[in-house]
């Protein structure tokens, strides 16, 4: 039997997965809501998009991506920083004991955990 390895034309090595022995990935092709559609046409629940926070696709959240990318996509806190941002902390604060007077942003649940 082939590995995946072997298979697989991909130039992405799979997070989380022993290649020589994991399935063919499953390609998406487009979502809705919940819902992916695979390369086959068949629909699936997204029940994974847990691991990145939210779900990107939802409307409001996808005009408001768009429109902050038509200003500025990405910009490392090292040493920069940028409105957007400093108006999220801002708001996040309110919501805070008032012994917390700054805000980590991390991209995901083990580097929160790191910082902490």
């Amino acid at each position: 039997m082939s590995s995946i390895e072997e298979i697989y034309d991909s130039p992405i090595w799979q997070p989380f997965t022993q290649m020589k022995t994991a399935p063919m990935p499953l390609k998406v092709v487009k979502g809705k809501g919940v819902m992916l559609e695979l390369e086959d046409k068949r629909q699936i629940v997204d029940c994974i998009s847990s691991w990145w926070v939210t779900i990107h696709g939802h409307p409001v959240l996808a005009e408001a991506l768009y429109k902050q990318a038509q200003a500025l996509e990405h910009v490392i806190f090292t040493g920069f920083t940028h409105e957007p941002a400093e108006q999220l902390a801002r708001k996040l604060l309110k919501h805070l004991p008032k012994s917390l007077t700054r805000v980590f942003f991390s991209d995901n649940g083990s580097t929160a955990m790191e910082v902490r």
